[in-house]
Protein backbone atom coordinates (compact mmCIF):
# COMPACT_ATOMS: atom_id res chain seq x y z
CA UNK A 1 0.00 0.00 0.00
CA UNK A 2 2.98 2.39 1.12
CA UNK A 3 4.38 1.61 -2.23
CA UNK A 4 1.55 2.13 -4.69
CA UNK A 5 1.08 5.67 -2.81
CA UNK A 6 4.49 6.62 -3.09
CA UNK A 7 4.31 5.95 -6.76
CA UNK A 8 0.78 7.42 -7.32
CA UNK A 9 1.84 10.53 -5.40
CA UNK A 10 5.11 11.03 -8.19
CA UNK A 11 2.47 10.49 -11.04
CA UNK A 12 0.96 13.37 -10.00
CA UNK A 13 3.60 15.59 -8.98
CA UNK A 14 4.90 14.47 -12.83
CA UNK A 15 1.35 15.42 -14.29
CA UNK A 16 1.02 18.63 -12.94
CA UNK A 17 4.68 20.00 -14.13
CA UNK A 18 4.15 18.70 -17.54
CA UNK A 19 0.71 20.50 -17.56
CA UNK A 20 2.14 23.46 -16.45
CA UNK A 21 4.95 23.73 -19.17
CA UNK A 22 2.58 22.63 -21.85
CA UNK A 23 0.00 25.67 -20.65
CA UNK A 24 3.03 28.49 -20.47
CA UNK A 25 4.52 27.22 -23.49
CA UNK A 26 0.81 27.00 -25.11
CA UNK A 27 0.31 30.86 -23.55
CA UNK A 28 4.11 31.74 -24.92
CA UNK A 29 2.84 31.19 -29.06
CA UNK A 30 -0.39 32.75 -28.41
CA UNK A 31 0.39 36.08 -26.81
CA UNK A 32 3.98 36.17 -28.05
CA UNK A 33 3.27 39.76 -29.87
CA UNK A 34 1.12 41.09 -26.68
CA UNK A 35 2.05 43.64 -24.16
CA UNK A 36 3.41 41.38 -20.97
CA UNK A 37 1.36 41.86 -17.73
CA UNK A 38 1.72 41.04 -14.41
CA UNK A 39 -1.06 40.60 -11.47
CA UNK A 40 -0.36 42.44 -8.33
CA UNK A 41 -1.84 40.81 -5.46
CA UNK A 42 -2.12 42.27 -2.17
CA UNK A 43 -4.95 41.56 0.83
CA UNK A 44 -7.49 39.09 0.19
CA UNK A 45 -8.30 35.15 -0.65
CA UNK A 46 -7.15 32.30 -2.07
CA UNK A 47 -9.21 28.98 -1.89
CA UNK A 48 -7.28 25.58 -3.13
CA UNK A 49 -8.43 21.98 -3.54
CA UNK A 50 -5.88 19.49 -3.58
CA UNK A 51 -5.54 15.92 -4.00
CA UNK A 52 -3.09 15.01 -1.03
CA UNK A 53 -1.68 11.74 -0.40
CA UNK A 54 -1.18 11.25 4.28
CA UNK A 55 2.05 9.42 4.69
CA UNK A 56 2.40 8.77 8.68
CA UNK A 57 5.73 8.18 9.92
CA UNK A 58 5.14 5.64 13.05
CA UNK A 59 6.46 4.79 16.29
CA UNK A 60 6.03 5.12 19.96
CA UNK A 61 5.22 2.03 22.47
CA UNK A 62 4.24 -0.35 19.74
CA UNK A 63 6.91 -2.32 18.17
CA UNK A 64 5.88 -3.17 14.51
CA UNK A 65 3.07 -0.64 14.67
CA UNK A 66 1.88 0.37 10.99
CA UNK A 67 -0.60 3.08 10.00
CA UNK A 68 -1.43 3.05 6.10
CA UNK A 69 -0.97 5.48 3.72
CA UNK A 70 -4.02 7.35 2.59
CA UNK A 71 -4.92 9.64 -0.67
CA UNK A 72 -7.79 11.98 -0.44
CA UNK A 73 -8.81 15.01 -1.80
CA UNK A 74 -8.17 18.24 0.79
CA UNK A 75 -9.71 22.27 0.55
CA UNK A 76 -7.95 24.65 2.19
CA UNK A 77 -8.69 28.75 2.80
CA UNK A 78 -5.84 31.07 2.88
CA UNK A 79 -6.26 34.87 3.79
CA UNK A 80 -3.41 36.95 2.49
CA UNK A 81 -2.82 40.49 5.29
CA UNK A 82 -0.56 41.71 1.88
CA UNK A 83 1.38 40.07 -1.09
CA UNK A 84 3.84 38.46 2.01
CA UNK A 85 2.24 37.29 4.62
CA UNK A 86 -1.14 35.09 5.30
CA UNK A 87 -2.63 32.75 7.10
CA UNK A 88 -3.88 28.98 6.31
CA UNK A 89 -6.78 26.62 7.20
CA UNK A 90 -7.08 23.39 6.10
CA UNK A 91 -10.18 20.89 5.73
CA UNK A 92 -10.61 17.40 5.08
CA UNK A 93 -10.62 13.67 6.78
CA UNK A 94 -8.50 10.65 5.97
CA UNK A 95 -9.11 7.38 6.63
CA UNK A 96 -6.45 4.67 7.73
CA UNK A 97 -5.78 1.23 9.14
CA UNK A 98 -3.60 0.50 12.19
CA UNK A 99 -1.54 -2.33 12.01
CA UNK A 100 1.13 -4.44 13.81
CA UNK A 101 3.46 -6.57 12.31
CA UNK A 102 3.02 -10.56 13.18
CA UNK A 103 -0.32 -9.68 14.36
CA UNK A 104 -1.96 -8.33 11.46
CA UNK A 105 -4.86 -5.56 11.05
CA UNK A 106 -5.82 -4.39 14.50
CA UNK A 107 -8.28 -1.96 13.89
CA UNK A 108 -9.16 1.33 11.08
CA UNK A 109 -9.59 4.84 12.22
CA UNK A 110 -10.66 8.43 10.99
CA UNK A 111 -8.70 11.58 11.32
CA UNK A 112 -10.03 15.00 11.39
CA UNK A 113 -7.19 16.99 11.12
CA UNK A 114 -7.41 21.21 11.04
CA UNK A 115 -4.12 22.69 10.83
CA UNK A 116 -3.58 26.81 10.74
CA UNK A 117 -0.29 27.91 9.44
CA UNK A 118 1.12 31.39 9.18
CA UNK A 119 3.04 31.28 6.02
CA UNK A 120 5.61 34.24 4.52
CA UNK A 121 4.69 34.08 0.26
CA UNK A 122 7.63 35.15 -1.90
CA UNK A 123 7.58 36.25 -5.61
CA UNK A 124 10.54 35.10 -8.11
CA UNK A 125 8.97 36.48 -10.92
CA UNK A 126 7.56 34.87 -13.79
CA UNK A 127 4.34 33.71 -11.74
CA UNK A 128 6.62 31.74 -9.24
CA UNK A 129 5.20 32.18 -5.76
CA UNK A 130 6.78 29.77 -3.15
CA UNK A 131 5.80 30.30 0.63
CA UNK A 132 7.04 28.62 4.07
CA UNK A 133 4.76 28.33 6.92
CA UNK A 134 4.18 26.24 10.36
CA UNK A 135 1.78 26.73 12.89
CA UNK A 136 -0.46 24.15 14.89
CA UNK A 137 -2.70 21.06 14.40
CA UNK A 138 -5.44 19.76 16.30
CA UNK A 139 -6.21 15.99 15.11
CA UNK A 140 -9.94 14.36 16.41
CA UNK A 141 -9.79 10.70 15.89
CA UNK A 142 -13.50 9.38 14.82
CA UNK A 143 -15.13 6.09 13.72
CA UNK A 144 -12.69 3.98 15.48
CA UNK A 145 -12.58 0.44 15.13
CA UNK A 146 -10.31 -1.52 17.36
CA UNK A 147 -8.33 1.22 18.10
CA UNK A 148 -9.11 4.12 20.51
CA UNK A 149 -6.70 6.79 20.78
CA UNK A 150 -7.21 10.35 21.65
CA UNK A 151 -7.49 13.60 20.41
CA UNK A 152 -4.57 15.79 20.58
CA UNK A 153 -2.36 19.07 19.31
CA UNK A 154 0.51 18.82 17.17
CA UNK A 155 3.19 21.24 15.73
CA UNK A 156 3.25 21.60 11.23
CA UNK A 157 5.77 22.74 9.30
CA UNK A 158 5.47 23.22 5.50
CA UNK A 159 7.07 24.61 2.27
CA UNK A 160 4.98 24.97 -1.23
CA UNK A 161 4.99 27.33 -4.67
CA UNK A 162 2.19 28.87 -6.28
CA UNK A 163 2.75 28.93 -10.10
CA UNK A 164 0.32 31.41 -11.92
CA UNK A 165 -1.41 29.64 -14.97
CA UNK A 166 -3.40 32.39 -16.36
CA UNK A 167 -6.37 35.17 -14.83
CA UNK A 168 -6.92 34.22 -11.72
CA UNK A 169 -5.70 30.66 -11.48
CA UNK A 170 -2.40 28.83 -9.98
CA UNK A 171 -1.21 25.59 -9.79
CA UNK A 172 -0.04 24.41 -6.04
CA UNK A 173 2.78 21.90 -4.80
CA UNK A 174 2.39 21.80 -1.34
CA UNK A 175 4.27 19.64 2.16
CA UNK A 176 3.87 19.45 5.23
CA UNK A 177 4.98 17.95 8.26
CA UNK A 178 2.82 17.69 11.06
CA UNK A 179 4.35 15.91 14.26
CA UNK A 180 1.32 14.23 16.13
CA UNK A 181 1.59 12.12 18.97
CA UNK A 182 -0.98 10.68 20.94
CA UNK A 183 -2.02 7.70 23.66
CA UNK A 184 -4.98 4.66 23.36
CA UNK A 185 -7.60 5.95 25.34
CA UNK A 186 -7.27 4.73 29.18
CA UNK A 187 -3.72 4.04 29.06
CA UNK A 188 -0.04 5.57 29.16
CA UNK A 189 0.55 3.42 25.25
CA UNK A 190 2.11 6.44 23.11
CA UNK A 191 1.41 6.41 20.08
CA UNK A 192 3.62 8.49 17.47
CA UNK A 193 1.64 9.42 14.07
CA UNK A 194 4.07 12.36 12.40
CA UNK A 195 2.67 12.25 9.15
CA UNK A 196 4.14 13.95 5.75
CA UNK A 197 1.38 15.52 3.39
CA UNK A 198 1.94 15.62 -0.07
CA UNK A 199 -0.26 17.95 -2.15
CA UNK A 200 -1.34 19.13 -5.87
CA UNK A 201 -4.05 21.05 -6.55
CA UNK A 202 -4.89 24.17 -8.42
CA UNK A 203 -6.05 27.68 -6.27
CA UNK A 204 -8.08 31.06 -7.43
CA UNK A 205 -7.12 33.95 -6.07
CA UNK A 206 -9.31 36.09 -5.57
CA UNK A 207 -9.04 40.51 -5.90
CA UNK A 208 -5.37 41.58 -7.72
CA UNK A 209 -5.26 43.80 -10.91
CA UNK A 210 -3.13 43.50 -14.07
CA UNK A 211 -0.25 46.09 -14.20
CA UNK A 212 2.40 46.16 -17.22
CA UNK A 213 5.83 45.14 -16.33
CA UNK A 214 8.43 47.56 -16.68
Amino acid sequence: MKTTTRLLLAVMGFAAVSATGAMAADLGGSYKDAPVYETEWGAGWMIRGRVIGVLPDEGGDIAGLDIDDSVVPELDFTYFFNKNLAVEVIAGVTPHDVSVDGVGKVGDVWLLPPTVTLQYHMDLGNGIKPYVGAGLNYTVFFDQNGVELDNNWGFAAQAGVDIHLQGNWFLNVDVKKIWLETDISGTDVNVEIDPLIIGVGLGYRFGGHPAPLK
